[in-house]
């Protein structure tokens, strides 16, 4: 199974992949973690950060994520997921895929500046998604949640998922 997290930079989605992980691994196996800045740092950080480049890199995770499902291995992939097109492609070419989407005010997002991508040293940053990049939010994620970043919303947020996956694999 493909388990495809997506939301903006600091919405949690590294944390819930690992979170996630560790709990449906005895029921379904081990995972594989497939995170955006970590396929970017395996390909020798080889591109940048415009549209194009970005496309590209969003190509190489569908596809390898496609390519470990065909070879029946769990994956949970923990990307932005700035192209709509990609996330189409993904639901009509990988069995099993279950797209999960974070949603967390961008408001929230620049209070917590998780790894200054919004701000730093208290000036703004160019070419972020959700700022002056688009984002355009998921319209057919078989599930939304919203992270409070609180204790309860977590456990509720992965009982959710951990639903989701159980009643349909």
């Amino acid at each position: 199974m493909v388990i495809w997290i997506l939301g903006l930079s600091g919405a949690g989605k590294s944390f819930y992949s690992l979170k996630l992980k560790e709990e449906l691994k005895n029921e379904f196996g081990e995972f594989i973690i497939l995170d955006g800045d970590v396929i970017r740092k395996i390909f020798d950080n080889d591109l940048g950060f415009s549209m194009n480049e970005r496309n590209i890199n969003a190509s190489r995770i569908s596809n390898l994520a496609s390519f470990l499902n065909k070879n029946r291995v769990n994956v949970i992939v923990s990307v932005l997921s700035l192209f709509p097109y990609w996330l189409d492609w993904n639901r009509k070419n990988i069995k099993e895929y279950y797209e999960i989407f974070i949603d967390v005010p961008i408001s929230i997002l620049k209070k917590r500046n998780n790894k200054n991508i919004y701000f730093k040293d208290g000036k703004k940053k160019q070419n972020v998604v959700g700022i002056d990049i688009d984002f355009k939010k998921p319209e057919n994620s078989d599930l939304k949640i919203t992270n409070n970043f609180d204790r309860n919303s977590l456990k509720d947020n992965l009982n959710l998922i951990k639903n989701l996956i159980k009643k349909n694999a």
